[in-house]
């Protein structure tokens, strides 16, 4: 009976923290850093080199790196019999809403150049009322430099709240 006490309560324990623990999706432009992660268990970033674009995915100790604009294999055709109807499941627009309320953004900034000198002047009076009305860090240069940093937050438990309360 002992045994199966602290089983269950070891179970619940890791159903706990996979629930509350941080799920991160990170921008960062300056540093070449375009990734999703879990905690520190796994990650999925997305990076640039030799002409082509790679999916680097990890959990745990695995790693697997794709290539995104390799071409898929080719698979070959199931043979048909008789259609069936399809049924749509999608998520209700007011419940998506909600669900992305839940995210949170820890970190915002962003620095942009358009390259024409008189639409950054009017940008600029622009991108100052935004900083100060949303609480984001949004400046126009004059420098040719566009740089974007995003770190948003979320849980497993905040989404699954948001959608169970619309």
């Amino acid at each position: 009976m002992d045994v199966l006490l602290i089983l269950l309560g070891s179970v619940f324990i890791v159903v706990v923290y996979l629930l509350t623990a941080p799920i991160y999706l990170e921008l960062n432009s300056p540093q070449g850093l375009y990734r999703v992660r879990f905690h520190t268990w796994a990650q999925a970033r997305v990076f640039a080199a030799e002409h082509s674009f790679f999916m680097e995915v990890r959990i745990f100790w695995w790693k697997k790196v794709m290539d995104l604009l390799s071409p898929s294999p080719v698979r070959q055709p199931k043979k048909k019999g008789k259609p069936t109807a399809q049924k749509k499941y999608g998520v209700p627009t007011r419940k998506l809403w909600a669900m992305l309320r839940s995210f949170r953004v820890r970190q915002c900034q962003a620095n942009l150049d358009t390259g024409d000198e008189a639409l950054n002047g009017i940008l600029f009076p622009l991108a100052y009322w935004i900083s100060t009305k949303a609480g984001v860090d949004l400046a126009i240069n004059f420098y040719d430099q566009n740089e974007i940093t995003v770190q948003i937050e979320n849980n497993l438990l905040r989404v699954l709240v948001a959608y169970v309360r619309s």
